[in-house]
């Protein structure tokens, strides 16, 4: 695993990712239309639109929602600004993803 080998930047940055993906293919399980407010006009669900969407489409909690567009600002912090993330943060955007992914076992249908 990434986060045992000391890499947690990458840790957070692919947690943030398996969270998102799984939000993005569950959308696309019930066949929601992408959000048009987004730079690329509702072509594709965007990081910044994909909350609002899993909300709407899926009844993902708002927590859950604002707690991704955290996780996103963490991925950006990691990837882009080089912001040292702890094996704490690594494990804290680790386990978000999870809960994610058992969210949507549990309460949405495709």
């Amino acid at each position: 695993m990434v986060r045992d080998n000391g890499h947690f930047n990458r840790a957070v940055s692919s947690a943030y990712y398996a969270a998102y993906q799984a939000l993005h293919d569950a959308l696309d399980e019930v066949s929601a239309p992408y959000d048009p407010s987004g730079v690329t006009s509702g072509l594709r669900w965007e990081h910044g639109t994909l909350p609002r969407g899993a909300v709407e489409f899926l009844g993902l909690p708002m927590e859950l929602a604002d707690r991704l567009m955290e996780a996103y600002d963490d991925r950006v912090y990691a990837d882009y600004y080089a912001v040292a993330m702890s094996r704490e943060h690594a494990d804290r955007v680790i386990e978000f993803a999870k809960e994610v992914r058992r969210w949507i076992r549990n309460n949405a249908t495709g």
